[in-house]
């Protein structure tokens, strides 16, 4: 006997009590987040933040670059740099709920420095760049806030009290000789009160203010060329300069700057304020660069294009992975004309006595100075007789 069949009605009924029913039993992913839009989290953690580094406000650096925009360069030219910090998506999410529990105490402090969480180690070791409230800050869920390469090329030691007071690199040397971290905090202070942060947020980036060592001097060779000069050196030892980039060539026309007066290039390679560029040293004029940004394992480079019979002051220098550059040493060349064997033919060689211009000594140009031209007169009329002959043969042979 076959089974009844129920009427639709029951049955929708039926699937809409299961529904009701799972959709009203708690889950955990509901408990935090309302549809994943708006949470109910009442306190930010660490990972709802992060921290950029700006040349310009509003675009952020990658982390390469960031590697390579704090050295000597842009620290003698105390380049300006933009801190941004923001909340992430899952920030965002919690924002409102987050918000509902502050109170107009609630304030978010942005550090430069070690330990800066503590507030009885931070007097010595970190500065303060900025402070605001926190229902402010979270209005907009972002600030920027400005300072400079020598603020953020301040060294001082971490874990130690008393390693010294936090003030600006305005020498820009490296106390290490090599590279040392700079941190960037966002402290987020939700009750006010002085010293007690939920989170500490925390970005830190190295300073590298030490330049490799030029290329050995006695190695550098320059010659000159047709319109152009070519530059040869020993390459630096990259086992022991592991941050090694490359290498790039410097020149300009003698006596076109001052600073060729006392046979050095520096101050006059180096500009401010400076422009960061896709590839090169950004703490040398592009004025002075003559070559691309070349390798590591690179020895030799021809510049071109340059004017011949002019004096070129050249150097090479050596570029580490931050664009430091080595100290530029100072050697001439002057492009020359090169001679080909027309040149050679028609002007002669300079200096010689046996030469004239337009005599050559031997091929098939002209005749060499020993050969007669009377002697090859028989040899003409000779030549000249059988082609006589030759013609009377074959009108001869046409009459016939």
């Amino acid at each position: 006997m076959p089974s009844p069949r129920l009427s639709p009605l029951p049955r929708a009924l039926g699937c809409l009590a299961l529904f009701a029913a799972a959709w009203l039993a708690p889950t955990p992913a509901r408990a935090q987040f309302d549809g994943g839009i708006t949470g109910t989290a009442t306190n930010f953690d660490a990972t709802d933040f992060f921290i950029g580094v700006q040349a310009e406000p509003g675009v952020n650096l990658s982390d390469f670059n960031v590697a390579r925009f704090f050295n000597k360069a842009h620290c003698d030219c105390n380049v300006p740099v933009f801190i941004y910090v923001t909340l992430v998506q899952s920030g965002f999410q919690k924002r409102t709920s987050v918000q509902a529990g502050l109170t107009t105490s609630s304030s978010i402090e942005f550090w430069l420095g070690a330990n800066c969480a503590d507030p009885i180690l931070r007097g010595l070791t970190c500065k303060l760049l900025k402070q605001e409230s926190l229902i402010q800050f979270l209005m907009f869920g972002s600030e920027t806030i400005q300072t400079d390469t020598q603020t953020m090329s301040a060294y001082v030691a971490s874990g130690v009290p008393d390693a010294g007071v936090f003030a600006p690199n305005t020498t820009c040397t490296s106390p290490i000789q090599n590279t040392y971290p700079q941190s960037i905090w966002a402290l987020v202070s939700p009750s006010g009160q002085s010293g007690t942060y939920a989170p500490t947020v925390q970005r830190n980036v190295q300073i590298d203010m030490t330049p490799p060592p030029e290329p050995d001097p006695a190695s550098i060779k320059v010659q000159g060329g047709n319109e152009g000069l070519s530059i040869s050196w020993a390459k630096l030892d990259t086992a022991l300069y592991q941050d090694l980039l490359g290498y790039q060539i410097l020149c300009n026309r003698a006596g076109s700057l001052q600073v060729f007066n006392d046979g050095a290039f520096s101050p006059g390679f180096q500009t401010c304020p400076l422009t960061l560029g896709p590839n090169g040293v950004d703490s040398l004029d592009p004025a002075f660069v003559c070559s691309p940004l070349l390798t590591a394992s690179a020895s030799s480079y021809r510049v071109q294009l340059l004017q011949n019979d002019i004096p070129y002051g050249v150097t090479v220098v050596a570029v580490d992975q931050s664009g430091n550059a080595s100290t530029p040493d100072l050697f001439y060349g002057t492009p020359i004309k090169t001679k080909s064997f027309y040149d050679v033919y028609r002007d002669g060689n300079t200096g010689s006595s046996k030469d004239l211009p337009g005599s050559a000594t031997g091929g098939f140009c002209a005749l060499g100075p020993g050969s007669s031209p009377t002697r090859l007169a028989p040899i003409g009329a000779g030549l000249g007789a059988a082609a006589a002959v030759t013609m009377l043969v074959r009108r001869r042979r046409r009459r016939r």
